[in-house]
C-alpha cells in the first residue's frame, strides 16, 4: 500500500494530467491548476507528518529547506499555491486562438469564402469580434516565465518533489509502504482529535 506521502504525490500527478486534458478549457484548467498547486505543496507536509521526527530527519530536512529557498522555481510555485489557497484563483496568461477572416470592406452583400454574410452586424459585439471568453485557448504561460511551457515547469516541480521523497525513503526516514492505512484512521477522527493523533504517531 502506498504511504500517505506517495499518495499525495500521486494526487498532484493526477491533477497535472487533468490540466493537460483541459488545456483548451479556461475554467477547468484553472481549477485543476489550483488543485495541482495545493497537492504538490502538501507532499512535504504529509512527509513531515509521516516520518519519525528525530534529530537525523530534522537535520536532513533543514538542508532540503535551505536548498529549496534558493530554488527560484520552487519558491515561485510555493507563492502560486499560497495565492491560490488564501487569496485568489491562479490566473496564468491565456493565449487565445483567433481566426482572422479577410473580407472586402466595400462589400455590402453576398458571402465570403466561408459562406458568411458580408456587411451585416451579427456577432457577439456586432463587429465580428468575439470576446476573449468565447475564444478557444491555444496555450498558457506563467507570468514570471512567459516563454516557458507551463506543463514542463509543472513536471519539473513534480520531479523535484519525487527526488526528495525518494531520498527520504532511501535514508529510512519514510517507510516504503503503509500497512496501517492511516487514511482510513483519519476518517474516524473529529478535527479536534487530529492533534492528539499526531502526537501519538510521533511517540
Amino acid at each position: 500500500m502506498l504511504t500517505d506521502t506517495r499518495w499525495k504525490l500521486q494526487e498532484a500527478r493526477y491533477f497535472l494530467v487533468r490540466m493537460e486534458e483541459t488545456r483548451t478549457a479556461e475554467p477547468a484548467f484553472v481549477y485543476n491548476l489550483s488543485a495541482f498547486l495545493s497537492a504538490a505543496r502538501s507532499v512535504m507536509y504529509v512527509m513531515d507528518n509521516e516520518c519519525d521526527l528525530n534529530d537525523a530527519y530534522s537535520k536532513w530536512r533543514s538542508v532540503k529547506v535551505a536548498f529549496m529557498k534558493n530554488d527560484e522555481e520552487w519558491e515561485y510555485f510555493g507563492d502560486l499555491r499560497d495565492v491560490a489557497v488564501h487569496w485568489a484563483p491562479p490566473r496564468p496568461q491565456a493565449h487565445y486562438q483567433v481566426e482572422v477572416v479577410v473580407v472586402n470592406p466595400l462589400a455590402t452583400g453576398g458571402e465570403n469564402d466561408r459562406g458568411q454574410a458580408l456587411g451585416g452586424t451579427e456577432g457577439p459585439d456586432h463587429d465580428g469580434a468575439a470576446s476573449a471568453s468565447d475564444l478557444p485557448v491555444a496555450g498558457w504561460a506563467f507570468h514570471k516565465y512567459p516563454a516557458e511551457d507551463p506543463f514542463v515547469l509543472c513536471r519539473r516541480q513534480i520531479a523535484r518533489i519525487e527526488g526528495i521523497v525518494r531520498e527520504c525513503e532511501e535514508k529510512g526516514f519514510l517507510p516504503t509502504s503503509n500497512g496501517s492505512n492511516s487514511r482510513a484512521v483519519w476518517l474516524g477522527f473529529r478535527p479536534e482529535s487530529v492533534h492528539e493523533w499526531r502526537k501519538s504517531q510521533r511517540g
